[in-house]
């Protein structure tokens, strides 16, 4: 005989399956093996996509929040995680530096949503899984500097290697426990979201957005406050600075041009918005990250 009990959570864990694999995409950013000195890292720096990180040799410290009483201490074999858009600056501890492998990725749900906010992600992997992630980060960075493999075979390997990277993560981590409304949710209001991630440059309104949903743009509203808890505007805000910083970080666009492009015809509205979101100013963001670029 059939428990109700067994067979509900069995149906719900199967649709949080069929939602996450439908909706999830990766996109990868960088990935490197360094050497950093002895010493304090840069200022605080925050970047928009998750970094793994996995210590081969020496000790480091990582503050988080801005905040220097809020750290954590890693010693060779220790593997991180810090999350897209957390605040961080490190220090490396032992004399003779610190050794890393790292890979840089974005994990995201409906071409927008942070993946890993759905779950609890430790800061420090358990040393058992750090063969397994030191494994992968590595392969990762092999095949990036792999000169000679056809660039089919290679996007199609990293993306494996990036999945199971991902696995590994979650494998230690823990869903929210509104994990699968919240999920349900996001599917729903799928087509609205797909529709911002496309359009995050331009004017949207809630009525057209409410619309591709078939509900009234009052419900829209609060559906949308319920499932990512911030308005449609705020989420579209968050994916222009998103965009902005990726443009600090990795082009050669002036501010203006990174303004135009991220929606904002006025340059100096644009640079008050990131200063205001981001903590300073695009130009002093872009150098800032440029010198602290290893701040892992």
């Amino acid at each position: 005989m059939n428990n109700p009990a067994v067979s509900q959570y069995k149906d719900a864990q199967k649709t949080a399956v069929d939602i996450i694999e439908s909706a999830v995409d990766i996109k990868f950013n960088s990935a490197d093996d360094v050497h950093i000195e002895y010493g304090m890292g840069a200022s605080w720096l925050t970047r928009p996509f998750a970094v793994i990180t996995h210590i081969l040799k020496g000790s480091s410290r990582l503050y988080f929040d801005m905040d220097s009483s809020h750290s954590i201490d890693r010693s060779a074999g220790a593997t991180t995680f810090i999350s897209a858009g957390a605040w961080r600056k490190s220090e490396v501890l032992s004399v003779n530096g610190a050794h890393f492998v790292w890979v840089r990725a974005s994990f995201t749900l409906f071409g927008g949503l942070d993946l890993l906010n759905f779950f609890y992600v430790p800061r420090i992997f358990p040393k058992s899984s750090s063969a397994a992630f030191r494994g992968l980060l590595k392969r990762v960075i092999e095949l990036e500097n792999d000169g000679k493999m056809p660039i089919l075979e290679k996007a199609v390997s990293r993306k494996m290697l990036l999945y199971k990277i991902l696995s590994l993560v979650l494998e230690h981590s823990q869903p929210n426990t509104n994990t699968l409304e919240l999920l349900t949710l996001a599917q729903r209001l799928s087509p609205a979201m797909t529709y911002i991630n496309s359009h995050y440059d331009a004017s949207i309104s809630v009525g057209r957005l409410a619309s591709m949903c078939a509900v009234s743009s009052s419900r829209f509203h609060r559906l949308f406050q319920n499932a990512f808890n911030v308005s449609p505007l705020e989420y579209q805000i968050r994916l222009r600075m998103k965009e902005a910083q990726k443009l600090l970080l990795f082009s050669d666009l002036n501010i203006a041009e990174i303004a135009s492009k991220t929606g904002y015809p006025d340059q100096f509205h644009f640079s008050r918005t990131f200063k205001s979101r981001c903590g300073e100013s695009p130009l002093k963001y872009r150098t800032s990250s440029e010198k602290g670029r290893y701040t892992l």
